[in-house]
């Protein structure tokens, strides 16, 4: 759509639609790949015996890889932050958003605009 703009203003309608569409496709993208493939599992098993087995052991494969590898997930910054914990925030800061620098800009401007959240609105001291 975009690519055959004649002028600036049908180009930038065209960014905004297809701003949109990228949007959609983002969020259900994932989720209807996901129901495509638990169909096509439910219609594959649909004539054996005991077939409706098979769709319900998939989940809990797939629940049991969250449960497992959920261990290695680093805490939220800001459940650090609202513990008094804030070297540990601003390490998870540092390597995901500071290439490892602890006094990268970035981590300092997360850090403070956390800090400050938690102060005003106190919602995570709860």
């Amino acid at each position: 759509m975009t690519s055959r703009a004649i002028n600036h203003g049908m180009f930038m309608g065209g960014r905004f639609i297809l701003g949109f569409g990228v949007c959609f496709v983002n969020v259900s993208g994932p989720v209807y790949v996901g129901s495509i493939v638990a169909a096509w599992v439910v219609y594959g098993t649909k004539n054996q015996e005991n077939g409706w087995r098979i769709p319900l052991y998939c989940q809990f494969i797939a629940s049991g890889i969250v449960v497992l590898f959920a261990w290695w997930l680093p805490e939220s910054p800001r459940w650090l932050v609202s513990h008094g914990r804030i070297d540990s925030a601003r390490d998870v800061l540092a390597r995901y958003y500071g290439e490892g620098d602890r006094e990268h800009p970035l981590v300092k401007l997360q850090l403070s605009k956390i800090e400050y959240q938690i102060s005003t609105e106190g919602s995570d001291k709860r």
